[in-house]
């Protein structure tokens, strides 16, 4: 199974949807609320480890999620 699919189905688990979600580019980009975006930070950084995530808001409704090395 590819890295991106497993990513989408941990985030539609918490924002109940796979309509505000996507890869681009290597970021992944979900339209959330702020603590839907706490939430998704703290499932990826349990699930990938402690500073190899880092979110920002995108500016509009959402956030940005990249994953680092």
């Amino acid at each position: 199974m590819s890295f991106e699919p497993v990513v989408l189905e941990k985030v539609t688990k918490i924002v109940k949807s796979d309509s505000g979600a996507n890869v681009l580019c290597g970021s992944l980009s979900v339209v959330c609320t702020e603590k839907e975006a706490r939430q998704i930070f703290h499932k990826l950084s349990d699930d990938y480890g402690l500073g190899k995530v880092q979110v920002k808001p995108d500016g509009s409704h959402g956030y940005l999620f990249d994953f680092v090395e």
